[in-house]
């Protein structure tokens, strides 16, 4: 195409458009600052000094758990060693032999007591008539009547106890009689359908580690027996008002107690694999029967009186007859039957008439075996295995399932689970479940007791209360302490 050809007409109206702008932008002086853009940043904004490299601050050690450090670091030996030092300096002597209550009182938890009138009102208690054995109920029914207990608005708990409950369970009174066992060797009574004025709520020390177990039994009669962290076995006279030492190992940790129906004999699980059996009555014949190869959580007997259950961290639970196992501390005896399990079991029950095991497991699991002495096969003895939340963590007692003293067919058990209450558990002809909870309850309830006779049930928490769960005869009883409370179901 020659040079002097004719532009077309859009091609004249573009450049006529790019002559414009460009006069535009020689009017507003942008050409000149497009080309030096350095120029176009404001010379007069505030500037900012370098800022100055952070001085490194001394390194804290770092925070190990004790099991993850070295066993070789002697400065972590000598440390450990000397807080085992300073703890054992603030753990008091450990009592034996015979003593009052008024010798091992402990902290003052509630508010000032005439202890001298406490201890009448708990004489009183103790020298009426106890309850008797009490048979099966139909379940059905009593399934039914647990599902209305409630704790009765804000008199159905009290801290009767300093610290971390271990253990509770009832007196063998007629009269509901709450007994609480913590941490460090405290043990709580409360009447709870007592008036608090002329009622009972003391507190004593008779062990200086923890109550395991309070073992109450009807043979027993106003007497109860503890055993402990502290490797004592006491017996309490709550008429008489005395405390007793049945059997003292301070080299061993007891952890559960039972006894055979004479109310004499006595088995107790320690931490050393070992069942120790001894008599009230000739305390130098203690003997010592070599089971599991870790510690034993709990011992159950049997209604057949030579026959008991037994549970350790071997993860295993075993049934035994006393009249064939060894009594040489250097055998493991063989147990009747094995009912293995995956992790630790933290507790193992014997149903009321001995029908039926209930075992509680670290693998979130509560099972119901068949007892062998129903089932001479041997065989599958398992009939329910129930997922259940059991990692109850560090501060929080582990939990134990209890079966319900009236029936065979009922069992309960403490809840992680939100809101806070207890686990109902109904085995008919399927399972059934059910719960207990309130809005004020806030707390994991870890350890349960049912009275045999009264509508009660009473469980311990890590903050050293009590809390009743009440039907409704009872619950009206406890709400006439106060006045100003409705009394309605």
């Amino acid at each position: 195409m020659a040079d002097s050809a004719v532009f077309s007409k859009y091609e004249l109206e573009r450049e006529k458009n790019i002559k414009k702008n460009e006069e535009l932008l020689a009017s507003l002086n942008l050409l000149q600052q497009k080309r030096n853009p350095v120029s176009m940043l404001d010379s007069s904004r505030k500037k900012f000094p370098k800022q100055s490299e952070k001085q490194q601050s001394k390194m804290e050690p770092l925070r190990m758990k004790l099991r993850s450090r070295s066993s070789n670091d002697e400065e972590t030996a000598v440390s450990i060693s000397d807080k085992l030092l300073q703890y054992d300096k603030n753990i008091p002597e450990r009592r034996t032999g015979t003593n009052e209550f008024v010798e091992i009182l402990g902290q003052n938890i509630v508010d000032a007591i005439d202890v001298d009138a406490v201890l009448k009102r708990l004489s009183d208690i103790c020298l009426a008539e106890t309850f008797p054995y009490i048979p099966v109920a139909p379940s059905t029914e009593r399934f039914k009547e647990l599902q209305k207990y409630d704790i009765p608005s804000d008199q159905g708990f009290l801290k009767v106890v300093p610290h971390r409950i271990y253990s509770v369970t009832f007196a063998n009174t007629s009269k509901p009689l709450a007994l609480a066992g913590d941490k460090w060797g405290y043990l709580g009574i409360w009447s709870p359908l007592e008036e608090y004025q002329n009622g009972i709520a003391l507190t004593l020390q008779p062990h200086v580690r923890a109550i395991s177990k309070i073992f109450s039994h009807y043979t027993l009669g106003n007497q109860i027996v503890t055993c402990s962290y502290d490797g004592t076995v006491r017996i309490l006279n709550l008429s008489h008002a005395l405390c007793d030492t049945i059997l003292d190992r301070e080299e061993m940790l007891f952890y559960d107690i039972s006894c055979m129906d004479d109310g004499n004999c006595f088995l107790v699980a320690s931490n050393a694999g070992k069942v120790l059996s001894t008599d009230k009555r000739d305390r130098k014949s203690t003997q010592s029967i070599l089971l599991h190869e870790k510690k034993i959580s709990c011992v159950d007997r049997f209604p057949d009186q030579h026959t008991f259950c037994t549970c350790s961290g071997d993860h295993s639970v075993c049934i035994w007859d006393f009249r064939k196992v060894s009594f040489d501390e250097q055998i493991r005896s063989t147990p009747i039957q094995a009912l293995p399990h995956n992790k630790a079991v933290t507790a193992s029950r014997v149903s009321p008439s001995g029908k039926f095991i209930l075992t509680t497991c670290y693998d979130n699991y509560i099972r119901v075996f068949q007892s062998p002495l129903n089932n001479p096969t041997k065989g599958d003895n398992l009939l329910h295995k129930i997922p259940h939340n059991n990692n109850t963590g560090r501060w929080v007692t582990p939990f134990s399932a209890e079966w319900d003293p009236q029936s065979d067919n009922l069992f309960l058990c403490g809840s992680m689970e939100k809101p806070r209450g207890i686990d109902l558990f109904h085995m008919g002809k399927s399972l059934e479940t059910s719960r207990l909870s309130q809005e004020n309850l806030t707390t994991i309830i870890p350890r349960l007791a049912v009275h045999p006779t009264t509508e009660m049930i009473i469980g311990g928490s890590s903050s050293g209360r009590v809390f009743v769960f009440a039907g409704c005869k009872d619950r009206i009883s406890i709400l006439h302490q106060n006045p100003k409370l409705p009394t309605e179901c």
